[in-house]
């Protein structure tokens, strides 16, 4: 049976404690959205499903009762202790992608960027069909608003698993940065047709067309998120950003 994913939101981008082969989005939370800010608020959306590669259902049982038992420790924030016990999976089964990914996802709480990339390098080293390994790859460079170095991260993670709406999300958020408009808009149309689409994807798209002037076509994007997310404080954030839009545009 699947084990359920464990995920961590650090900023605005998620990066996700992986159990197994089950990723789930993080929850989301408020925030102001005008014209003129550079980052985004969070956001949450359904689950994605990463690519189950043979070795992953290899793992023998004592590696993975030893990343259960991390797994626990993370819940209950004993850090240390959690790396002490994924380091002890990985060394009976080094091909343990996900371990891995968890063990960089702790460096990442700790502040240790160095081991965090290290660890995720190693993810997608021994397994290179691992899509979260580079969606926390990209999200490592957006948190660091390396938006170039971030996107071929989140376009392979894209390609291995197109049902991912939360990395095509976050890579058309660093095509917009990186000023790659047609791309960003391309990628924000991608997320919203999958079947378990995110209406944030329409955010995104506003903040595209506001960057281009194009007024209509930013209310439109930003009126659709409204139709697909009428209330709570996303909403109320959208309301505010047309009416911000429709002062700050001309016609």
């Amino acid at each position: 049976m699947q084990n359920r994913a464990l995920v961590v939101l650090l900023l605005v981008i998620p990066s996700a404690l992986a159990q197994h082969d089950n990723i789930h989005a993080p929850a989301s939370s408020s925030a102001d959205f005008d014209i003129q800010r550079t980052s985004l608020p969070s956001y949450g959306g359904p689950p994605a499903n990463a690519l189950v590669s043979a070795s992953n259902l290899a793992v023998p049982n004592r590696a993975r009762k030893e990343f259960e038992k991390a797994t626990d420790l993370v819940r209950h924030q004993e850090l240390q202790e959690a790396i002490k016990r994924l380091n002890k999976a990985i060394h009976l089964y080094p091909q343990y992608a996900v371990a891995y990914n968890n063990l960089a996802v702790i460096y990442g709480q700790l502040g240790d960027r160095v081991h965090e990339d290290e660890a995720l390098q190693k993810a997608i080293s021994v397994n290179p069909n691992f899509a979260l390994g580079y969606v926390n790859l990209g999200r490592i460079e957006m948190k660091a608003n390396n938006y170039p170095a971030a996107e071929p991260f989140l376009a392979k993670a894209a390609e291995l698993n197109p049902g991912d709406v939360n990395a095509l999300i976050l890579l058309s958020y660093s095509e917009f940065m990186d000023k790659s408009f047609d791309a960003a808009i391309a990628n924000t149309r991608k997320a919203h047709a999958l079947q378990q689409s995110h209406a944030f994807a329409h955010r995104v798209a506003a903040r595209v067309f506001e960057q281009q002037k194009r007024r209509a076509d930013a209310i439109a994007e930003l009126e659709t998120f409204l139709k697909e997310e009428p209330s709570g404080p996303r909403a109320d954030a959208a309301r505010h950003e047309i009416d911000v839009v429709k002062n700050a545009l001309p016609n």
